[in-house]
Parts: C-alpha cells; sequence; structure tokens
C-alpha cells in the first residue's frame, strides 16, 4: 500500500525551497507515494509540477501575523486525513506543523527541513520558536552542511536526528551548452535585498571600470519586492548606485523566469555574492549547465566552488576582492575555461543527482513509518 504523505510550505513562489519540495513532491509521487500539499500564502510559480501530477493542494489563506487560522485549519486537515508521514520545508511551516500535530492528537512522523542559516540568539522568540519545532519533530534536514553542524552547536537538536541533503538539479533540462564562447556576460540570479550583497557587485564593477577594466555586461534575474520596506530601501539604493557610477549600459534588470537555462547558456559565469545562505538552487542549476562560478566565501559555498576547480571565491565585504576574482576568470586561457566547465558538470553530477536526493528522503520516510 503506497504512503501518503502531506507536504507543508508557505507558497509554491519562485523560492529555491519551493523549488526543491515540488522537485522532492514529483520525485516521490514516481516511486508511488501519495502525495498532498498545504499551503496558506500566494504564489504559484512552481504549481505546474503539482497539477502536472493532479496533486491535491489544500490552501487557506493567513488572516493574522500569528497565524492562528492557519494551525486550525492545518490541524483540521490532518484529523480528517489518514497521513502516513508530513514533511515541511522552512522555519514558520515547520513549526504551524509541529504545533497542529499535537494539536491533532495524532502521532505522525514530521520530517522538518532547514533551507536557509540560523542566526537566531539563545533566550530570543525565534530561538525558542525553533527549539520547540525540532523537539516536537521527529527528524530534521538540512541542505548545507554548516547549517546542521550551527544547529547541534546551538542545542536545537542532536547528531541522531539529523542530515544534511542537497539539492537536487533536474540533470537532464540543467545541461551545458553547446556553445561556449565567451560572450563578456555575467549573471546573477537572486531578490534583492540586503543579505544577497548587490551593492557589493556595483562596487566591483565601478572599481573595474575606473581602472579601465570593465569590459561585461551584467544581468540580474531575481524578485524586485517593494512591499518590504527594508527591501525597498535597498533596491533604491543599488538604483542610485547604478546612476551615480554611470552603469546603466553595463546592467540589466530581469524579472524570474522558467526558463532561467538560457541564461546559464548565455554568460559567462555567475556572480553569487550572499552574506547568507542555505545552499543556493542558482548555483547548483549553473555548474550542472557547465556554468563557472564566482562565490562569496561562507558558508558551503567552499564545497561548491571547490576552488580553483569550479570557480572562484571572494570576501563579500571586500568589492576589490569581486573585482579581481572577475578579471582573473576573464584572463583565463579558453583551454582553462574549458576545464572548469567540465569540472563544474562532474560536480553536479556526483552531488545533485535525483537518485540520491530521493533515496535519502526515502530512507528517512522507511524509518519512521516502518518503526
Amino acid at each position: 500500500m503506497s504512503k501518503r504523505i502531506l507536504f507543508v510550505i508557505d507558497n509554491l513562489g519562485s523560492g529555491g525551497a519551493q523549488n526543491q519540495m515540488t522537485l522532492l513532491a514529483s520525485l516521490l509521487s514516481q516511486q508511488s507515494y501519495n502525495i498532498e500539499f498545504f499551503t496558506y500564502h500566494t504564489g504559484d510559480f512552481f504549481k505546474f509540477r503539482l497539477d502536472a501530477l493532479a496533486i491535491t493542494i489544500h490552501s487557506i489563506p493567513k488572516t493574522t501575523k500569528v497565524g492562528f487560522n492557519v494551525v486550525q485549519k492545518l490541524r483540521r486537515v490532518l484529523k480528517a486525513n489518514q497521513f502516513d508521514a508530513i514533511i515541511s520545508f522552512l522555519q514558520t511551516p515547520s513549526f504551524y506543523a509541529s504545533i497542529a500535530k499535537v494539536l491533532a492528537g495524532n502521532k505522525i512522523p514530521l520530517v522538518i527541513s532547514e533551507r536557509f542559516i540560523s542566526f537566531e540568539k539563545k533566550g530570543t522568540i525565534r530561538y525558542r520558536v525553533k527549539k520547540i519545532t525540532h523537539a516536537l519533530a521527529d527528524f530534521a534536514t538540512t541542505n548545507s552542511h554548516h547549517e546542521r553542524e550551527r544547529l547541534i552547536r546551538k542545542g536545537l537538536t542532536t547528531t541522531d536526528k539529523i542530515k544534511t541533503i542537497y539539492n537536487v538539479v533536474d540533470l537532464i533540462h540543467f545541461e551545458p551548452s553547446t556553445d561556449v564562447k565567451i560572450r563578456n556576460q555575467l549573471l546573477c540570479v537572486a531578490s534583492v535585498s540586503s543579505y544577497k550583497n548587490g551593492l557589493c557587485v556595483l562596487e566591483a564593477m565601478n572599481l573595474l571600470k575606473q581602472s579601465d577594466a570593465l569590459n561585461f555586461n551584467l544581468s540580474w534575474v531575481g524578485n524586485k519586492v517593494y512591499t518590504i520596506p527594508e527591501r525597498a530601501e535597498y533596491i533604491k539604493r543599488m538604483e542610485d548606485k547604478i546612476q551615480d557610477y554611470d552603469l546603466q549600459d553595463h546592467w540589466t534588470w530581469i524579472e524570474p523566469t522558467k526558463d532561467i537555462k538560457s541564461f546559464y547558456h548565455s554568460h559567462d559565469a555567475l556572480v553569487h555574492p550572499s552574506y547568507r545562505e542555505g545552499l543556493p538552487n542558482v548555483v547548483c542549476e549553473s555548474l550542472a549547465c557547465g556554468l563557472p562560478v564566482i562565490l562569496s566565501h561562507v558558508l558551503d559555498h567552499a564545497i561548491l566552488a571547490d576552488y580553483p576547480n569550479n570557480g572562484f571565491l571572494f570576501d563579500p565585504a571586500q568589492a576589490q576582492e569581486l573585482a579581481d576574482r572577475i578579471k582573473s576568470f576573464y584572463e583565463m586561457t579558453e583551454t582553462d575555461k574549458n576545464k572548469m566547465r567540465s569540472n563544474c558538470r562532474r560536480f553536479s553530477e556526483k552531488h545533485f543527482s535525483e537518485q540520491r536526493f530521493v533515496d535519502n528522503y526515502t530512507s528517512i520516510l522507511q524509518s519512521l513509518t516502518d518503526a
């Protein structure tokens, strides 16, 4: 008899967690798991994957900041259906799932997944919420080694209740381009916010311009969210810098797109300058496409860049370092660039395969549901 799993997440928007969760749902469906979803915010960027498999989606709008109605609705869904397990991604959905599970009065195994960096200080409300969530969950996963180690070190979980599972990439879809000529085009793929660190890219471009070495254009693909004041303020700061440094002819803003592969194929390298991350999907996809990466030297980025095999690392607080790494990339011989492209693809085949990803999750589910 196939097992019935409820996936819990905030929405089906264009975020990395939503991408990974819908990919996991698709892979488990192919292994005869019966999948359903629960969401509470609008966003349907990845809904097409669920629609293709006729996956049921339980959705309720969140009406309060705390989300009491979300917990109540989720509790009713759990009581009205016989699920074999719950999988939740992200901190708030995982908290709602853990509380709803208790209120439903059942012992459904709960697997939570941390997709970002934990920066909560002990004693804060955020820390206590996360502590409760991990205490009520049966198992946890992270998509980076640094986050797993951080959670254990902060006393939020124990080594026997958590595992790192790197992201999955569709290696058939995200394949290298046969046309690898240099186009003098760099790519950033990220929403615009302070922790994504777009100002560092602009400062680096200005430094290169001042030294007469700005020989490329940059495409930034991602959401510009104006409804969150701090994000709106950061967008303005970036747009002002573009004007101040006269970079309009070297910079292009692009809305999120489902055809992101075409951007990996039409650019020379990916620049990812963020301060905080889980495991960036865009970096994983870039590597799968054989696109070299220039990454901030934080968290698991050193593993992804596998310096100097897949790309370069730089201090995200030092725009001059980023400028130097970009210059070094373009000064490489074509033979060395091609070798780096091949290394990127080999790395992705080893670390981001569908089989590795789904086997890790089915192993966890079987251990919890067959106990």
